[in-house]
């Protein structure tokens, strides 16, 4: 049995790592060592899809700057970063951890960006590996600047949180129907 997770430090460049435990024989190995060029310092944590590969996401870095997505094969031990996060698209600070929906695609947060540049909930298509802004927060209404874990609830629902707006500017609790 094997774990794997990711530290937002450490490596040669002290950009993070993504690791893997073997619980049998107690022992850690760097998978791969990220570098800011083409993403680095992940924040959140990996999630294993339908299609058995983990998916995570970088805070910096990538050909904007502002972060990348990552896909990590564990039958091929490889990374790819397929994603850039930018100011104008999905914005940055895409911290919060994915989420697979019930048809299979992830979900997640950026904390700016989306049309209102307040944050901005994407889905993930990972056959084709295509990104697209699903939901964007306005402030007053549904909240601003989308934070923390992303939950899918039995009725296949994700809810989540936003740290402003909302009627008193200190956040909102939302949810979103990615069936609709």
């Amino acid at each position: 049995d094997k774990i794997y997770g990711t530290l937002g430090n450490g490596g040669t460049t002290n950009s993070g790592v993504l690791f893997e435990f073997d619980i049998t024989n107690n022992t850690e190995t760097a998978k791969y060592e990220f570098a800011v060029p083409s993403g680095a310092l992940p924040r959140s944590g990996l999630i294993q899809a339908a299609n058995n590969k983990l998916y995570g996401t970088t805070s910096v870095g990538g050909t904007f700057g502002k972060g990348t997505i990552f896909e990590f094969d564990l039958v091929a031990d490889t990374l790819k970063h397929f994603f850039n996060f930018n100011s104008f698209y999905l914005g940055s600070l895409s911290n919060s951890e994915l989420v697979e929906g019930t048809g299979g695609k992830l979900y997640g947060l950026a904390a700016r960006g989306g049309i209102y540049n307040h944050g901005a909930i994407y889905e993930i298509d990972t056959a084709t590996h295509t990104v697209l802004e699903v939901a964007s927060f306005d402030s007053l209404v549904n909240g601003a600047n989308p934070t923390g874990a992303l939950l899918l609830s039995s009725s296949g629902w994700i809810r989540g949180f936003t740290r402003a707006g909302g009627n008193n500017g200190y956040g909102t609790i939302f949810e979103f129907n990615p069936i609709t």
